[in-house]
């Protein structure tokens, strides 16, 4: 589970999205994100993703009986939903790096980058060594660098945070572009 400072109501505005068979009183509550639906509650929002060997939208059918606030839903899956309050997005993955842009961008942190072929994982943790002895920072959990370790790690940053030291990887081309506009770092 993540929880955020944010109201459903604040995280649809960074989605630039609309929530669909939900009720006023959900705008208000606190964000929880859910990825893994072996976890939701009452008070989550599941995020289903979608990986070359898995789809998590096969799941919200099972969380919605779980008792899960609402889901993300990609459109294209959107119509074989029971009634459930849901936000239709056109892909999960990019809804989640969207929302953490918006995160991230709430606060003062100065974000430094680390890619490249190899070496990665020890000179985020290097940087991040030196950087904590004088300064408040938060950094990418072993090499989780990629589409859904880059938000998890910026959905730590908060108004103590001064560096967000950040490992981003690649498996595709472009995937260092989407996730530096994700970022935005000031250092990379």
């Amino acid at each position: 589970m993540i929880d955020l400072d944010l109201t459903v109501a604040e995280m649809l505005e960074i989605l630039e999205a609309e929530l669909h068979h939900g009720s006023e009183e959900i705008l208000r509550e606190s964000v929880r994100l859910c990825m893994d639906s072996r976890q939701v509650d009452s008070s989550a929002i599941f995020w289903p993703l979608v990986g070359e060997n898995f789809d998590a939208h096969d799941f919200i059918k099972d969380v919605i009986k779980q008792g899960a606030l609402m889901s993300i839903v990609e459109q294209s899956k959107a119509q074989n939903l029971p009634l459930c309050a849901y936000v239709p997005v056109d892909n999960s993955t990019t809804a989640l790096l969207k929302l953490a842009r918006g995160w991230q961008r709430r606060f003062g942190a100065k974000k430094i980058a680390i890619t490249g072929s190899n070496g990665k994982t020890t000179t985020k943790d290097m940087v991040n060594a030196i950087l904590q002895k004088t300064m408040n920072t938060i950094a990418t959990q072993g090499n989780f660098n990629n589409q859904i370790g880059v938000p998890r790690t910026l959905f730590q940053i908060n108004h103590q945070t001064e560096v967000a030291i950040v490992e981003m990887g690649t498996n595709s081309p472009g995937e260092i572009r989407t996730l530096s506009r994700t970022l935005e770092p000031h250092i990379a």
